[in-house]
């Protein structure tokens, strides 16, 4: 069932999935380094769907071109806007993407902000492609096959964050059409 909600929400909402498209499409890529650029990339938010005011529920198209199952067990992004930490998302329960193939996969996420309008700011800032203010810090944990990944960043830029996984501007443009 999908929640209905009113502006503020329907802003989380838009919000929450393009922070979590473009941080996820730079984690997997960087969760696999040792492989190619694009043995694993996140293709699309499928389907987004808000869970009370905490909570949300993404199903993402993940291609996994690796020979190694991914088991994603942690993943964090805290969000800043001009040096202040508006928001937090975190992976609620492990997440399990297929070795050599493009699939669907369901993940839950939780969202805590203590100024849902500081969200506004950061969707409104992307959608206008004004990345100047908005920051990023991360942590991921994951095994690909037998191999513990953990990569982290303390915050920094969002354009600094997507050159260190390669990604550009027009990169982000495009996950956001």
């Amino acid at each position: 069932m999908t929640a209905r909600c009113g502006g503020v929400g329907r802003t989380l909402r838009r919000a929450a999935a393009r922070l979590l498209l473009v941080s996820l499409a730079s984690l997997a890529a960087a969760a696999c380094g040792r492989t190619e650029p694009e043995a694993v990339r996140v293709e699309a938010v499928e389907r987004f769907e808000r869970l009370g005011s905490a909570g949300a529920d993404a199903v993402l198209r993940v291609h996994n071109g690796t020979g190694h199952t991914l088991k994603v067990r942690r993943v964090r992004l805290d969000v800043f806007y001009a040096g202040k930490r508006v928001g937090t998302l975190r992976l609620h329960e492990p997440v399990r993407i297929p070795r050599r193939a493009t699939t669907l996969v369901g993940t839950r996420w939780r969202l805590e902000t203590s100024d849902p309008m500081a969200f506004y700011v950061v969707e409104r800032r992307l959608g206008e492609g004004d990345l100047s203010r908005i920051g990023l810090s991360y942590e991921l944990r994951a095994r690909s096959g037998v191999v513990p990944v953990k990569i982290s960043g303390d915050m920094m830029p969002l354009s600094e964050f997507l050159n260190t996984f390669g990604l550009s501007e027009n990169d982000i443009k495009e996950y956001l059409k």
